[in-house]
């Protein structure tokens, strides 16, 4: 008499591998888009505070203050007058900023009037397919859009 067997025969073990392996696969593909995504949303919440930052210490010093980007993706907030650095952020690696227009805040909060138009834009890239828009306004609202 046979005993009966019990367990995974070979092949099922292999065709349970594969479908494992494509499962982590096109997991693995997605984080690294997530991933992009989210480091992108960090860098527009760092211009964005960077802008506010520059807009309130404007009005805090009744004095004028620049907010200026740079093209590697870095800025830096100073004092027009004397150009006393008050914040730097760090430049973030493959990221490229399109316009490198500094932005001056007047003592109110309001973005000097030398900008022609009613609105600035900052078309952040950090790769190929992810990309920013942050916009200010003259009143200095930042928002940011895709």
């Amino acid at each position: 008499m046979f005993k009966k067997q019990t367990g995974f025969t070979l092949i099922e073990l292999l065709i349970s591998l594969v479908v494992l392996g494509i499962l982590l696969t096109l997991s693995v593909s997605t984080l690294g888009g997530l991933l992009h995504k989210s480091k992108l949303n960090t860098i527009a919440d760092d211009f964005r505070i960077g802008i506010l930052t520059a807009k309130m210490e404007a009005i805090k010093r009744n004095t004028e203050i620049v907010f200026k980007p740079n093209f590697t993706g870095g800025f830096e907030v100073y004092i027009k007058s004397n150009k006393i650095k008050i914040l730097y952020a760090k430049v973030y690696k493959g990221t490229t900023l399109n316009v490198t227009d500094e932005i001056i805040f007047t003592s109110n909060g309001y973005v000097y009037e030398k900008v022609n138009s009613n609105t600035i834009n900052y078309p952040l890239n950090y790769s190929l397919d992810n990309s920013l828009l942050i916009t200010i306004s003259k009143n200095g609202l930042v928002s940011v859009s895709k």
